[in-house]
């Protein structure tokens, strides 16, 4: 059974090498990378929606209040407004780079619904772990624990 899905794949590739040899390679590549980076864009507006939405849960306000309390800088107290976009911006990249790891940007066809979603909960955690890891070294306590734990369970859940 093993050996037959083997060269069903094996033939399969030589019979698509074939067909990619007709100049359409840098097109089709240039496709798969343009859907890669529109899901890593994805990523990165779907961590800072859920952190300004975990934040207006958090302060109870609604999202006109939350917009004046960013801008007048009474929203997040203790910290300069700077370090937290640098730590939405560490948590959106470590989440792009475990991603990527785990390959959940490629093409390649995973057979299993839940095998996928399953590293797609994995990648958001750990990438969750990293950023907890640095707001611990970076001793950042002003930071709410309740606001970093919605965030990653907002991203994990969308």
């Amino acid at each position: 059974m093993a050996t037959s899905y083997f060269w069903q794949r094996i033939s399969a590739s030589a019979s698509s090498s074939q067909k990619w040899e007709g100049g359409s390679t840098r097109s089709a590549v240039r496709g798969v990378l343009g859907k890669a980076k529109l899901w890593m864009a994805v990523d990165a507006i779907t961590i800072f929606v859920s952190a300004i939405i975990a934040t207006l849960l958090r302060e109870h306000l609604s999202l006109m209040g939350g917009a004046r309390g960013f801008w007048h800088g009474t929203l997040i107290h203790g910290r300069s407004v700077g370090v937290i976009p640098f730590f939405l911006c560490f948590y959106a990249l470590s989440l792009i780079v475990v991603s990527r790891h785990l390959n959940l940007y490629s093409p390649t066809h995973i057979y299993n619904i839940l095998q996928e979603q399953r590293l797609n909960v994995q990648a958001c955690l750990t990438s969750g772990l990293l950023l907890t890891g640095t707001l611990y070294l970076f001793r950042a306590e002003d930071i709410s624990r309740s606001i970093v734990l919605v965030t990653v369970g907002l991203v994990t859940l969308f």
